[in-house]
């Protein structure tokens, strides 16, 4: 394969991960301010929890009781809604892991030490969400790829 195929496959690559990179920025804002809301709610609580402790008045044990428990239900929402971040960050390694087939070079000669055809098969496999197949899928459309590049569905 000739340099300048090789920069151009590069380069098409390098938009391929700026597309994941932009959809994992897109699927993250409404979570995380989702998110940010709820930490900020819990704090309040929290400050609430401390100033009714604080008072010199008698402490209302069944309020004290009431306001703990919704306080530990919406810090359990947080975690569950932290779940997102996991996803995420699996969809962030696998621009990096792209980005490391890449610039992989054979020790003998220091050429590319994958094919194209070995590259686009393990960007593939890694793709357990189907949004990021479906990206993938857009790219090789776009540059006109062609093979044994496929994938099964979630669905499948």
């Amino acid at each position: 394969m000739s340099g300048s195929s090789n920069l151009s496959h590069t380069r098409n690559y390098i938009r391929l991960f700026q597309m994941q990179l932009h959809g994992v920025l897109e699927d993250m804002a409404a979570p995380a301010e989702v998110l940010s809301s709820q930490f900020s709610e819990s704090l309040l609580k929290l400050y609430d929890i401390r100033e009714h402790v604080a008072d010199d008045n008698q402490i209302d044990r069944q309020q004290l009781l009431d306001k703990v428990q919704t306080l530990i239900g919406e810090m359990f929402e947080c975690v569950s809604s932290m779940q997102f971040v996991d996803a995420k960050r699996q969809r962030i390694e696998h621009v990096a892991d792209g980005l490391s087939y890449l610039i992989e070079t054979d020790d003998t000669d220091n050429a590319m030490k994958y094919s194209w055809d070995q590259i686009n098969n393990m960007i593939i496999e890694q793709f357990k969400m189907d949004k990021e197949r479906n990206i993938y899928q857009k790219y090789l459309q776009e540059n006109n790829f062609s093979g044994s590049v496929g994938y099964k569905s979630e669905a499948n």
